[in-house]
């Protein structure tokens, strides 16, 4: 069985759906046991049908949340341009629930009662941590970036319509502030080079009207520099990773692609450096105590290395079996998220 730790991300859903995997298992040993069940007082902790209804509903109102956090968490690719967005999904979610509390059938049930109170405690928590975004501007900024999106997420109906020029405004003068002034990066600016010799080679005298014309078209259009030229410009014609349409897009933008590399960096959450924290704690165990902070590192990073190119570290057991040193789903975790699934697909297709 799993325990609900508070400091544990998704630990009330894995706990949750642990329990309701092994739910026969669980009544048919207490009915194995009814007398030492009576003796040590867990008879009285029995579920009944209803409520063992009422866990799969919950552990259903919990995957979004739990699926969200999960994909916050990954460390392989940027997800800070995604926070905003899932702070919507999760608002929404909760607002359908919400709706079907609250309608006329299931009103008046006494288990509705006490989940309506714990959905408007879950829109309180996500609305108090929601507002802790206000003043740090890099998921604003992200947003923006994000060469797909750019400024469409601020035009939905949840945000009130001065945040779209707001964060615009906001974002533009920090690039001309921190960026609009600076060299490009020696690499870019070597590219930019290569691709506009052959042109300026070509261009003549003749071409001189051509381009003030130009350039009074652009006045006109108040586009003054790279920031408003990339928000101008149409949004990606398709869902693309915004890392490799800014190396593509890099010597059109070159100061711009520094502001948007020095957003990206930033991690959507802690839990890639608590993750290090805990490998580390297995690195300099007990047994290790003796272990210079140099080879901790080292050890780390070679392991993080063999994890990425797909070679992890294997240990043997007593039974002569290999297993991964880094491997921390079971396969019996993996059959239990298979009937979770299941579970959540049909919810989504009987909407």
């Amino acid at each position: 069985m799993r325990y609900d730790v508070p400091t544990r991300w998704n630990s009330a859903y894995l706990m949750l759906t642990r329990a309701y995997y092994l739910r026969k298992v669980i009544d048919q040993y207490i009915h194995d046991q009814e007398d030492e069940a009576k003796h040590l007082k867990l008879w009285k902790y029995k579920l009944s049908k209803s409520e063992w209804e009422q866990v799969e509903l919950l552990t259903i109102i919990l995957i979004p949340f739990k699926n969200t956090s999960v994909k916050l968490q990954r460390t392989s690719r940027p997800r800070i341009d995604h926070v905003f967005w899932s702070y919507e999904m999760l608002f929404n979610n909760i607002d359908d629930l919400q709706t079907v509390l609250s309608h006329p059938q299931n009103r008046n049930k006494s288990w509705a009662k006490g989940l309506k109170t714990a959905v408007e405690q879950m829109r309180f928590m996500l609305s108090k941590y929601y507002k802790k975004t206000a003043h740090p501007f890099v998921y604003s900024d992200a947003v923006i970036l994000e060469p797909s999106g750019k400024l469409l997420l601020f035009e939905q109906d949840s945000f009130e319509p001065h945040f779209k020029g707001k964060y615009s405004q906001e974002c533009r003068e920090r690039y001309v502030e921190n960026y609009e002034s600076r060299a490009p990066d020696r690499v870019q600016l070597e590219t930019i080079r290569k691709r506009k010799r052959p042109i300026d080679e070509e261009m003549n005298d003749d071409d001189d009207d051509y381009y003030r014309a130009l350039a009074k078209a652009e006045e006109r259009r108040g586009i003054q520099n790279e920031f408003d030229l990339y928000i101008s410009g149409p949004t990606a014609l398709k869902k693309k990773d915004p890392l490799g349409w800014w190396k593509m897009n890099a010597s059109s933008y070159p100061r711009l692609a520094m502001m948007f590399r020095d957003t990206f960096a930033v991690p959507a959450t802690g839990a890639g450096v608590e993750r290090e924290f805990s490998k580390s704690g297995r690195v300099a165990s007990w047994t290790r105590a003796r272990l210079n902070h140099t080879t901790v590192t080292e050890t780390m990073l070679v392991k993080s290395m063999l994890v990425r190119h797909g070679e992890a570290l294997k240990y043997q057991v007593e039974d002569g079996n290999d297993i991964e040193a880094d491997a921390e789903i079971e396969e019996e975790d993996v059959v239990e998220a298979d009937s979770i699934q299941e579970l959540w697909q049909t919810v989504v297709r009987s909407k």
